[in-house]
């Protein structure tokens, strides 16, 4: 698996993280989607690095990018 690919798995993971927090009242899975959060973007960054030149995989993590911006937004509304 490439790191564009473990990139956009990272996000997904994220992104059911954090629906998985929104229904539960467990701390610790608030905890966790805060983690996948933060390792997606690592990811996603890292990935943005190795596809320089690759228009379409630069599209899919700018859009990436921007998906994770709202799933922080949610799981930040989780902590107020």
């Amino acid at each position: 698996m490439s790191g564009f690919e473990k990139a956009l798995e990272a996000v997904h993971q994220a992104e059911e993280s954090v629906y998985h927090a929104q229904a539960s009242t467990e701390i610790g899975d608030r905890q966790k989607s805060v983690l996948h959060l933060q390792i997606a973007k690592e990811k996603v960054h890292q990935a943005q690095k190795e596809v320089e030149g690759d228009v379409d995989a630069q599209h899919r993590l700018h859009q990436a990018v921007e998906h994770l911006r709202h799933l922080e937004e949610a799981q930040q509304a989780l902590e107020d």
